[in-house]
């Protein structure tokens, strides 16, 4: 990162600097996903055990990738409440502290009120491997077409509602595909 993609990233507004950081978050949760798959023990556990619902798989790939992502967010943010899906996580050294580039040009865009968050004022919400059953099937079957539709998910919400949005699909096409939304 050069000096003044980090100037421009400090003046931005908080929710911008969020979800600049969560794409890039998000990308770095894919390849620890990737990484997993390829090392071929997922050590696939039954959630449901715990729950008493319906098979719910979790695999060590779901475990790093949501460290991967609350660690590196709250490095950046520290005052930011995060809820992920995962109760159980594995460390894991892979923490990602750079930031996507490309968002910061929105930061004009953004209406006042969204300029104003404050870090304590959202909720990140966290699905870090949406697409489980489906790295279970795939493994089971052979069939790794079902991993396209494996996606890791974050959410950002102020005052109860959406406002910002990260989908990244690490198996999509060769090098996978992230997009990402800021409200209005």
């Amino acid at each position: 990162m050069s000096a003044s993609q980090v100037e421009m990233f400090n003046k931005a507004s908080f929710l911008t600097r969020l979800v600049a950081s969560s794409v890039r978050v998000s990308e770095a949760a894919g390849g620890i996903i990737k990484n997993v798959m390829a090392g071929g023990d997922l050590k696939i556990i039954d959630k449901s055990e715990q729950s008493g619902t319906g098979y719910d798989p979790q695999t060590e790939a779901d475990r790093r990738a949501q460290y991967c992502i609350v660690q590196s967010l709250q490095k950046n943010f520290q005052n930011i409440t995060i809820i992920g899906e995962e109760e159980d996580t594995t460390a894991c050294p892979e923490l990602e502290m750079g930031f996507n580039e490309d968002v910061l040009f929105t930061d004009r865009l953004m209406s006042n009120e969204l300029k104003e968050i404050k870090e304590n004022e959202v909720v990140v919400w966290v699905d870090p491997l949406d697409g489980t059953s489906e790295v279970a099937l795939a493994v089971k079957n052979k069939n790794l077409a079902l991993l396209e539709q494996v996606t890791v998910l974050i959410g950002i919400a102020y005052k109860g509602r959406p406002v910002a949005g990260i989908i990244h699909q690490p198996y999509h096409s060769t090098s996978g595909r992230t997009v990402w939304a800021i409200r209005g």
